[in-house]
C-alpha cells in the first residue's frame, strides 16, 4: 500500500497527518507493506524531510516522542519534490509508484490524499487525470482519494469541483474527510443509542424539545487569516462539521450499522433542513477586541493587515427545523464561534417537561462532548436529601476516567478506516449536495443585502437570537 501525501510540507500535513501516522506506527496499526510518499515544492531529500517533520512533532507532542521508533518509521517515508501546476512531475510521480508494483509483480493500494488549501484542488486533479495516476491499477479498488473540507465555496462551486472530482474517480473510490466525524464520541452516537434500550423509541419529537450543536473556540484565526477570510465560520465550520454533527445525532437509527445506511440516514435529515426566516433565525457576527482568560486580545480585524476591512463572519448561529415528520417542531440550533469565552464542542439534546405526576415537571438533557474532553452526559432531576425539592444533577461519562487510554486522535481512527475501505465516517456526494443547498440561500441573503457582521466582545459565551 503506497499513500501519496500531496501537500507534505503544508500545515495539515505536519501538524496532523504525519503525527497521526507515527502514532499508528508506534502502536503497530499501520499497515505492514505502508510506504509514504510525500510530494510538496521544497527541495529535500528523505533524511532532511523527516527532520523537518521530526521538529514540528517534538514542539507538539515531544512527551511521546521515541527516537529510535521515529528512525524506523522515517523508512516508511519517501520524499518526493514536484510542483501541482506541473505535468512532468505528475508523469514522474506515476511512474516512480509503477515500479513499485513492476518490483512486486502485482498491483499495490495507491491513495492519494490531497492536504492541499481547496483552490489546488482543480489543478490536482488536472495533473492526477493528465498524468492518469488514477488508472495506475488495472482496478479501480486499488485505488483512493481523500479530499478535505471545505469542498466549494457555495453550491454551484461544489458541483465544479466534484464534477472535476468524478470524471476521474468512481464514488467509491472517494473518501470526503471531516475530522470530526473521527472522534471517538461521535462515532459512538449511533453505537450508544443502538446498545442502550432507554434511547431505542421516540428519539424523536415526542421526547426532545430542542438540539444545540455548538462548536465554540478561545482562539482566534492565528495563521490561518488569509485562508480563513476567505471562508469564514459558515464555509469552514458550519457547513462541514456544524451541520454533520446536526444530522449523525438525528439521524434515524438503521438496522445494521453500515456506511451506506448512516450515511443515506445523514442524507435524509440534512435534505429536510431549512431556514423558516433568513432575517431573524441566523446571526451573523465578527470578534472585536476583548478580555479572554485575564489576557487582552486583539480584534479579527486587527489580526492581519489585510483583514482591516473585513465583514468575514466569525459566528454563526442558525436556528433551524425539519420537514421531517418525526422531527416537526423541533428546535434546531447550530452555533459556532471564535474568540469565544472557553473552548466548547457539544450535542445537547433537552427533552420535553413533562408533568405526569403533579408538581414533578421533568427537565432533563443529554449532552455529547467533543471538546475540551470527550464523553457522555445525562442531566437528571433528583430529590434533596431532607427536602420535597428537586434539583438537576449530572450523570457524566469521561472516556479518560473510564478507560484510562489515550484517546486516538480523530486522523488515526480516520485513516485507519481508509486503509481498511470503511466508508462509515466519510461524506457522502449526496450529504455535501444537501449541505450546501441548506446553507446556500443563507450565503446569498448576505450578499443581496450587502450585510455586515454584528461585532462582539472577544471573550462572549454566546449571541441570543431573539
Amino acid at each position: 500500500m503506497i499513500l501519496t501525501i500531496f501537500g507534505a510540507t503544508g500545515d495539515l500535513a505536519r501538524r496532523m497527518l504525519f503525527p497521526s501516522l507515527y502514532h499508528l506506527h508506534k502502536q503497530g496499526r499501520l499497515p505492514n507493506d505502508l510506504e509514504i510518499v510525500g510530494f510538496a515544492r521544497r527541495e529535500l531529500s528523505d533524511k532532511q524531510f523527516c527532520e523537518y517533520l521530526s521538529e514540528e512533532f517534538k514542539n507538539l507532542y515531544g512527551n511521546v516522542f521515541d527516537l529510535e521508533s521515529w528512525q524506523k518509521f522515517c523508512e516508511k517515508i519517501t520524499y518526493f519534490q514536484g510542483d501541482l501546476a506541473n505535468e512532468d512531475d505528475f508523469q514522474r510521480l506515476g511512474k516512480k509508484l509503477a515500479e513499485a508494483d513492476t518490483d512486486l509483480q502485482s498491483c499495490t493500494d495507491k491513495i492519494f490524499y490531497l492536504a492541499v488549501s481547496p483552490d489546488l484542488y482543480p489543478q490536482t486533479f488536472a495533473g492526477i487525470r493528465k498524468s492518469q495516476l488514477e488508472s495506475i491499477c488495472e482496478h479501480t479498488k486499488h485505488v483512493r482519494v481523500v479530499v478535505e473540507k471545505p469542498f466549494g465555496k457555495n453550491l454551484k462551486s461544489y458541483y465544479e469541483l466534484n464534477n472535476n472530482l468524478v470524471e476521474i474517480f468512481e464514488e467509491e473510490q472517494i473518501y470526503r474527510i471531516d475530522h470530526y466525524l473521527g472522534k471517538e464520541t461521535v462515532k459512538n452516537i449511533l453505537n450508544f443509542r443502538a446498545a442502550n434500550p432507554l434511547f431505542f423509541n421516540d428519539w424523536n419529537k415526542n421526547t426532545i424539545d430542542r438540539i444545540d450543536v455548538k462548536v465554540m473556540e478561545s482562539l482566534g484565526v492565528g495563521t490561518r487569516a488569509e485562508y480563513y477570510d476567505e471562508y469564514g465560520q459558515m464555509r469552514d465550520l458550519v457547513q462541514s462539521h456544524g451541520l454533520q454533527l446536526l444530522a449523525l445525532v438525528m439521524s434515524e437509527l438503521p438496522d445494521e450499522l453500515t456506511a451506506d445506511k448512516i450515511r443515506n440516514s445523514k442524507t435524509e435529515i440534512l435534505q429536510s433542513l431549512y431556514v423558516a426566516n433568513l432575517e431573524n433565525d441566523v446571526i451573523r457576527g465578527q470578534y472585536g477586541s476583548g478580555i479572554i482568560d485575564g489576557y487582552a486580545v486583539k480584534s479579527y480585524k486587527e489580526e492581519h493587515e489585510k483583514l482591516a476591512q473585513s465583514n468575514t463572519e466569525t459566528y454563526i448561529h442558525i436556528k433551524a427545523h425539519s420537514k421531517l415528520e418525526a422531527w416537526e417542531g423541533v428546535e434546531l440550533n447550530l452555533i459556532s464561534g471564535k474568540r469565544m469565552q472557553s473552548k466548547e464542542s457539544t450535542i445537547t439534546l433537552h427533552f420535553k417537561s413533562q408533568e405526569r405526576v403533579k408538581g414533578i415537571p421533568s427537565k432533563n438533557k443529554l449532552i455529547f462532548q467533543l471538546q475540551p474532553s470527550e464523553g457522555i452526559t445525562l442531566d437528571l432531576q433528583v430529590k434533596k436529601p431532607g427536602l420535597n425539592e428537586l434539583e438537576v444533577v449530572p450523570m457524566v461519562f469521561k472516556y479518560q476516567d473510564n478507560f484510562r487510554v489515550l484517546l486516538p486522535d480523530a486522523y488515526e481512527s480516520l485513516l485507519l478506516d481508509i486503509f481498511r475501505g470503511n466508508k462509515s465516517s466519510f461524506i457522502s456526494n449526496e450529504e455535501l449536495e444537501a449541505s450546501w443547498k441548506f446553507i446556500d440561500p443563507i450565503l446569498e441573503n448576505w450578499q443581496s443585502n450587502q450585510s455586515r457582521p454584528v461585532i462582539y466582545p472577544a471573550g462572549s459565551k454566546y449571541l441570543q437570537i431573539n
